[in-house]
């Protein structure tokens, strides 16, 4: 029997987004084996989705803190979170289990090993333009982001968790913590889209500037061990 995915979409006032691209890319997909969950983060109700558990939070918690909820309840093998305001070609789910699971075998007997997760390749659209993002492998200890759209191991949320007290970089942190312990392998195929925007990055809200300073301080040490230009970077950042 073929795996079982729960894909989670943490969303908050973005109705057209997830009426448009999300959920029909979800909905979409060859490989049938997978359980909805939305988290509404205390914005206006989202209902009327067939096939989806959905949660309409009285409060606006955060993403870490709605993707940490809809884990605990889900049932799959494999986390999958998902933009609200992104999606997914139709064969991810298809190409990324298999994937995995194929390369994981392989792994387990030259290394008694396996993969924790995958990330595969985006097409990136913005502002009249189109780019591509090739995958990213990284060995050891890193700074990659895992952010929506990476196939992840339920078994790696029993080890680490998203950080609840982060309201952006969550996935900065994430990945910091993720490569401490697992491993990542890069599939390198268009199989996301993303929109590309820039709200709130320029004139950053309190509550923005406290996660910035909390996920500086959580953080800065692996970033000087890394070498002066990573530490560059986050001083920059």
């Amino acid at each position: 029997m073929s795996s079982l995915v729960t894909i989670i979409v943490p969303t908050l006032n973005r109705h057209k987004e997830l009426k448009e691209r999300s959920l029909p890319s979800i909905f979409k997909q060859t490989y049938k084996n997978w359980e909805l969950i939305i988290v509404n983060d205390g914005g206006a109700i989202v209902n009327n989705v067939k096939d989806a558990n959905i949660l309409n939070l009285a409060e606006n918690h955060g993403k870490s803190y709605c993707v940490n909820l809809a884990v605990k309840m889900s049932k799959g093998e494999y986390i999958l979170v998902v933009d609200d305001d992104n999606a997914l070609h139709e064969k991810y789910l298809e190409m990324a289990v298999e994937t995995i699971e194929r390369e994981s075998e392989k792994e387990t007997k030259w290394s008694n090993s396996e993969w924790h997760a995958l990330n595969t390749g985006r097409i990136v659209y913005h502002k009249g333009y189109t780019d591509y993002a090739p995958a990213y492998y990284q060995q050891g200890l890193g700074f990659a982001a895992i952010d929506w759209g990476c196939l992840i191991r339920k078994k790696v949320f029993d080890v680490i968790q998203y950080d609840e007290t982060l309201f952006g970089d969550e996935d900065a942190d994430f990945g910091i913590q993720f490569y401490k312990h697992f491993r990542a392998y890069a599939l390198d195929a268009a199989l996301q889209y993303a929109w590309a925007n820039n709200t709130g990055v320029s004139y950053p809200s309190k509550k923005r500037l406290e996660s910035l300073k909390r996920f500086y301080e959580k953080n800065w040490q692996e970033y000087e061990e890394a070498g002066p230009k990573d530490l560059a970077f986050l001083n920059r950042f």
